[in-house]
């Protein structure tokens, strides 16, 4: 019980912690001197009384000593190490208190050990150091009552105890002497402990309020340069003036090279306001009354500082001034942007004032508060007759209530048709009561002063008309290219089609809204559309038109494509004309024919071979796959004379079924009706009476 209040060290508050922390620290400093004391002082009176003790009691006390001296070394290395903080400064004093106490035992062990009995010439050497040791402790260990009297009882109290079993006046008087000098020890080193704490308290106190002063003017600091105001302080009887931290920074001046000064300060401010800033501080002096002033510092390079000084001065009984105090505020970021937000709302102005389109801002009522001059010209209006009037004077009566309803579901945090989705077309009243089209971008913004609404609006009256002249033209055009009864069409120069007629369109199977926007390459095939492209490309370096024929699924087309130049005589564009010549070429080939037969009959050609060189010109000409000519027979049979075409291989199974003319099932085809009627027969495959012929194709 009594070791745990012993090395009970419980700190109440911060400056327990504090004061333990330095008592600790103190008696740590102190331990190296108290061993080599120790050590030196247990040598000596070894060496004195080792005439009288015997060396056994000698070395054995020694060899105590040596332990608890040899701990208390080690436990110094480990402080050295690792010094006590105020979460571990209890278990290092706690070890301290271990090792004095250890201390205290062996030398009071030693006073045991190395008493000479019946010789008090050695009891008084050895009372002696040992008083001198308690002495000399106490100076080191008077911080710490637990150490001191851990070290003093256990080393006096055995001699006190020695002395009185020794008997006799002189040692029971030394006895005493002892004790005497153990309370006397006791209480000295109680009032150095109470003198020795109040000094640390008073240390303590004063590095935190040096502390807190240097925090204090941290923060003051922090707070000068986090909102960028400084102080100054002018003694106008010593001139000298002071500057904060901050100040010098809003100057840009570097203190170990600038001496403050009303002058030197004068001096950093921009030319152009010196003396404005100089009579302002003047004129303060004389009325005494406090002023402001906003200026301008010019830097190193040239850069524009602003500042607001403000400024107040006291004054001794006869009103003559002793020192001026104040404050300088870097206000550049402000004023930039005050500067840039002027700059802005003056371009705006211009802006909006010349625009020619019609510039209207709206509140969150509804209601006009921004009018330029080009909505005067497009509604009539002007800015005096229409500010704060509602938006509806400028809406078709039929318009209004969808446009509040809409209004007032946007102003509700609903979505809005128009805000932010670009120009939308609508239609606008003007003064006169007459409606015209317009077009209208409007944004939605926010201001301190609420919601606003900002159209910019163009009257498209005009281009209305011209888009409907433009339509007009186009359909004129389009019918105009209607009433061609051949292929025509205008090309971009990549080959895009802006323009096509029905002609065209149908015999590409396709109508013309299909095929404008389409590139005309892509439409034909491969092997068509290189020739037309190289076609087209030697009209765009030759600048010279081409007509030239070409035949395409079994058609015949004369085709002429003309350059077509735009302003800058640059060829932009094509116009292709293309007629079907394939009824032409056909008649022409048919006289070319009927004249070549001519020709073969008078030459004395048998006729076999006249009607095979018929057969094999019209399968050409005409692109049949088959061509036959037959004979009719008196027993009902037609006999197949000759034929031409690549289908040639059907006729074998003509022959093989047999062609006939009269009534039976060979017979009810288009050949046997031809000659039992006498007319011409156009005969479906899918017809009844051409299913023999069907099933032998079939094969």
């Amino acid at each position: 019980m009594m070791m745990d209040k012993l090395f009970d060290i419980c700190p109440a508050d911060a400056e327990a912690d504090a004061l333990q922390i330095e008592q600790t620290k103190l008696l740590y400093a102190s331990l190296p001197a108290a061993i080599a004391i120790n050590a030196l002082l247990a040598l000596i009176l070894a060496g004195v009384l080792s005439a009288v003790i015997p060396s056994g009691q000698l070395f054995l006390w020694l060899a105590i000593l040596g332990v608890v001296l040899f701990g208390r070394a080690a436990l110094l290395l480990a402080w050295r190490r690792n010094e006590a903080g105020p979460e571990n400064c209890t278990c290092w004093l706690r070890r301290f208190r271990i090792g004095v106490i250890a201390a205290g035992i062996a030398w009071g062990i030693g006073a045991v050990l190395l008493f000479p009995p019946g010789d008090l010439d050695h009891q008084s050497y050895l009372a002696f150091a040992l008083a001198g040791l308690s002495a000399g402790a106490i100076s080191s260990l008077a911080v710490d009552r637990v150490s001191m009297i851990g070290f003093l009882a256990p080393m006096l109290l055995p001699l006190i105890a020695r002395l009185g079993l020794e008997g006799g006046k002189l040692a029971l008087s030394m006895g005493i002497m002892v004790m005497l000098f153990l309370v006397f020890i006791a209480m000295n080193a109680s009032r150095s402990r109470r003198s020795l704490h109040e000094n640390f308290r008073l240390r303590i106190e004063a590095e935190e309020q040096g502390l807190k002063l240097r925090q204090s003017e941290a923060r003051l600091n922090q707070a000068q340069q986090t909102a960028h105001i400084g102080n100054w302080d002018l003694d106008l009887v010593r001139d000298h003036l002071y500057w904060s931290d901050e100040i010098y920074r809003i100057f840009e001046i570097d203190p170990a090279v600038f001496n403050p000064s009303y002058d030197a300060f004068l001096h950093a401010i921009h030319p152009e306001d010196r003396d404005a800033v100089n009579q302002a501080y003047l004129r303060s002096l004389e009325t005494h009354e406090p002023y402001e002033i906003t200026h301008r510092l010019l830097m190193n390079d040239g850069r524009l500082k602003w500042v607001i000084e403000r400024c107040d001065s006291l004054f001794d009984a006869e009103g003559k001034p002793l020192r001026s105090v104040g404050t300088v505020q870097d206000i550049t970021e402000q004023q930039l942007a005050e500067n840039t937000l002027r700059e802005n709302e003056a371009r705006y102005r211009a802006l909006t004032y010349t625009a020619s389109d019609a510039i209207i801002t709206a509140d969150n009522a509804g209601n006009i508060v921004n009018w330029n001059r080009g909505a005067e010209i497009v509604f009539g209006y002007t800015e005096a007759e229409v500010i704060g009037q509602p938006l509806t004077v400028l809406i078709p009566r039929r318009y209004r209530e969808r446009h509040l309803v809409a209004m007032n579901r946007v102003l509700a945090g609903g979505k809005s048709n128009i805000i932010g989705r670009g120009a939308v077309e609508l239609e606008g009243l003007c003064k006169d009561g007459s409606e015209f089209p317009l077009e209208m971008s409007l944004a939605k913004w926010e201001s301190s002063d609420g919601q606003f609404f900002t159209g910019i609006i163009r009257d498209i009256s005009e281009r209305k008309l011209a888009e409907k002249e433009k339509n007009e033209l186009r359909l004129n055009q389009q019918a105009l290219l209607n009433a061609i009864q051949e292929s025509t069409f205008l090309l971009e120069r990549d080959g895009t089609m802006l323009l096509v007629n029905e002609v065209g369109a149908q015999r590409l199977n396709m109508t013309p809204d299909e095929l404008v926007g389409k590139n005309v390459y892509d439409i034909f095939p491969p092997e068509v559309a290189k020739s037309r492209r190289a076609r087209f490309e030697r009209i765009a370096r030759t600048g010279m038109p081409e007509t030239y024929e070409d035949e395409r699924a079994g058609r015949r087309f004369l085709s002429t494509n003309y350059p077509i130049r735009d302003s800058g005589g640059e060829i932009s564009r094509f116009a292709v004309y293309a007629a079907d010549v394939t009824k032409q070429r056909q008649i022409q080939a048919i006289e070319e024919l009927f004249s070549a037969i001519n020709q073969r009959v008078l030459s004395g050609m048998i006729l076999s071979d006249v009607l095979h060189f018929i057969c094999d010109e019209v399968a050409r000409l005409f692109d049949l796959d088959l061509i036959w000519l037959g004979r009719k027979e008196s027993d009902g049979a037609v006999s197949v004379m000759t034929h031409a075409g690549p289908a040639s291989g059907y006729v074998e199974g003509l022959r093989r079924l047999g062609v006939r003319w009269d009534d039976t099932p060979q017979g009810r085809g288009g050949t046997g009706t031809a000659i039992r009627s006498g007319l011409v027969q156009s005969i479906s495959l899918d017809s009844p009476g051409f299913k023999v012929w069907r099933e032998l194709a079939h094969e």
